[in-house]
């Protein structure tokens, strides 16, 4: 088993931190994961991307470019990563154009969902959260651990609430399709 992912936005939007906690849940579990990034010296709001690739065995790049899964946090990523070849999409629900082809798409309000939760800062972790139920390999609670030992206390509890908000998510649109 070989599984690239992809986590595609702006600067700031938290996909690198996404994409590291997967990784080293992964590790966790018993599992071998590489994650590498791409970021722009801006700060915010330049397009990001960070890859894992989770596998059972060995693993001989450090680039998913033809991600299994594309975690989509804004429009403008979009653009820039357009040469992407995913098979499943999981998309802000904002994003209105994904030129690229896929197998699935799913859209997430993980916007709202943040904001719901006391906090737009916590978007990345709604769609780890529905990844994760995606994904079915690595346990939830391996993943709250993870955000527990990398995150700063001050984020980690409403990390952990969001994750859940987007694992729960997913359960209810799996479950009706």
């Amino acid at each position: 088993m070989i599984i690239p992912i992809r986590f595609i936005g702006s600067g700031g939007q938290g996909n690198v931190l996404a994409a590291y906690i997967i990784g080293d849940a992964a590790v966790r579990y018993g599992l071998n994961a590489v994650q590498t990034a791409m970021y722009s010296a801006q700060v915010r709001g330049a397009p990001t991307r960070a890859d894992v690739i989770i596998s059972d065995g060995d693993i001989y790049d450090v680039r998913a470019e033809e991600p299994i899964y594309l975690i989509v946090m804004s429009q403008s990523a979009v653009y820039a990563f357009k040469n992407t070849k995913p098979k499943i999409v999981i998309a802000e629900s904002n994003v209105s154009e994904i030129p690229m082809r896929y197998e699935k798409l799913y859209k997430v309000d993980a916007i709202n969902i943040a904001k719901s939760l006391g906090s737009l800062n916590v978007q990345n972790m709604v769609f780890l959260g529905f990844l994760v139920k995606l994904l079915g390999i690595i346990p939830i609670d391996v993943v709250e651990q993870s955000i527990r030992d990398n995150v700063s206390s001050k984020w980690a509890e409403l990390d952990i609430k969001a994750l859940r908000e987007g694992y729960k998510l997913a359960e209810e649109i799996c479950k009706t399709s």
